[in-house]
């Protein structure tokens, strides 16, 4: 047995085991003339990686020994989010198409980089504190106390939405983490993620709107279905985006 290096973009020279000629039968894909792949057929996001709990499916040995152990906690969110995953994969697939990977080395990850790195830190930080404003209604300024005497209800409806937007955000920091590990599921977690926020920042919008006695007939439809555009779009590319990159997306 020997050790490779990687270095491809994304890998960072990580080590990987080459087995020898009397190993091959111990690697699953071995019999199929594909080692490495646990004799499973490749998919997107690393479909196939089922051999054992824990297991990687591109099979490149033990695991980068800059990764550190998952907590107890984090790998049961991981098992329950393993039921639903596939079928959300289907759906994205559906909706959004399915883009063939692109395994080249000059494959830029600018995009990636700077989501892992900024943007979803920043969405998480600025959702848990808008959160937390909302949730103090301190989002009308001084006008809170008025605001509430005629408007009562919005005072439930703005706790509500308030603690969404606090889960929101401690779920952005969960799928950051996913995408900076290369987990398999990421990028789907991630689409489903934007949907999510779409979903309950509308339904906020209307419900609050017409709780407090505003009829504005159709003025709200036009920009919500600007809005819904717009993110379809955003999915759309994110979705083309991380499939041509589905082969880092391996654990």
């Amino acid at each position: 047995m020997a050790l490779g290096t990687m270095d491809g973009p994304g890998y960072d020279g990580m080590r990987y085991a080459v087995p020898d000629a009397a190993d091959m039968p111990a690697y699953g894909g071995a019999a199929a003339g594909r080692p490495g792949y646990d004799g499973a057929a490749s998919g997107a996001y690393g479909a196939g990686c089922d051999a054992a709990p824990g297991a990687y499916g591109m099979g490149y040995g033990a695991k980068p020994a800059a990764s550190a152990p998952r907590s107890e906690l984090l790998e049961k969110i991981d098992r329950a989010l393993d039921g639903v995953s596939g079928p959300l994969q289907r759906i994205a697939d559906r909706a959004l198409g399915s883009h063939p990977a692109d395994p080249s080395p000059d494959l830029p990850l600018k995009w990636f980089t700077f989501n892992i790195m900024f943007l979803l830190w920043v969405e998480a930080v600025f959702g848990a504190l808008g959160g937390i404003t909302t949730v103090m209604g301190q989002q009308y300024g001084g006008l809170t106390d008025l605001y509430y005497a005629f408007a009562g209800p919005a005072r439930a409806l703005d706790i509500a939405y308030g603690l969404v937007q606090v889960a929101l955000a401690a779920a952005t920091v969960y799928v950051r983490m996913e995408l900076a590990q290369y987990r398999r599921f990421a990028p789907v977690h991630y689409l489903a993620l934007v949907v999510i926020s779409f979903v309950f920042s509308t339904v906020y919008s209307i419900v609050l709107t017409y709780g407090i006695g505003l009829d504005l007939g159709g003025f709200m439809l036009i920009p919500t279905l600007i809005s819904a555009a717009l993110n379809f779009l955003f999915l759309y590319l994110n979705k083309k985006y991380y499939d041509r990159r589905a082969y880092l997306f391996y654990r």
